[in-house]
Formats: C-alpha cells, sequence, structure tokens
C-alpha cells in the first residue's frame, strides 16, 4: 500500500462521496450491506477530515472510502441535478480518483 496521502483534489472528492452517500439517505436501509461499514464508521472518518496521515485512516476508513467512491462512480444512479447539490467536483475527477485510490491500496 502506497503510504503518501492523496492529492488536495482527491482528498475533496473523497469527502465529497462520504458526506453524499452518508448525508444523502440514498443508501437508506442499505447502507451497510453495500458499503462494508455502519454509518457511524463514516461519520468518524468525517469527523477527523482530512487525515494527517494514510496509516491513521485504518482499515474501515480504507473500505469505507473504496466503497463510496465505487458506488458514486459505479452502483448509484445520480442525476444531473442531484449531483450539482452535493458534488463540487466533476464525475470524471470521481472517477479518476477511484483509479488513484485503488491503485494506492495495491
Amino acid at each position: 500500500m502506497n503510504q503518501d496521502l492523496p492529492s488536495a483534489l482527491d482528498l475533496e472528492s473523497i469527502r465529497q462521496c462520504l458526506r453524499f452517500v452518508l448525508d444523502s439517505r440514498i443508501l437508506q436501509g442499505e447502507f451497510e450491506t453495500r458499503l462494508g461499514v455502519e454509518e457511524a464508521d463514516v461519520m468518524a472518518l468525517l469527523y477527523d477530515w482530512p487525515p494527517s496521515a494514510v496509516e491513521k485512516i485504518g482499515p474501515t476508513g480504507r473500505l469505507a472510502i473504496s466503497n463510496s467512491l465505487n458506488e458514486v462512480c459505479n452502483g448509484l444512479s445520480i442525476s444531473d441535478v442531484e449531483w450539482s447539490k452535493w458534488f463540487t467536483v466533476s464525475r470524471d475527477r470521481v472517477a479518476a480518483t477511484l483509479r488513484s485510490w485503488s491503485e494506492s491500496l495495491s
């Protein structure tokens, strides 16, 4: 695993994905099943965002980030109107963040 923190833009993309899956309620009733973590885990991760070091994210946080990015990019249908309510970064930026995040875990 790469020990470098993601770029500032990637950190912001991750934060927005985490906030979306938590606060939009789009995963209500399926949150833990689809993300593999509890809402409280994502809340705790966001509370300490951004992380000061990648080691501080921990395995539960890494799972939450991976699955949140994947849901936003590949699992959920998010209209353009809904996207503009929750995100300031583009869909392409989130997809690039998912790729770089996934590569950093290898």
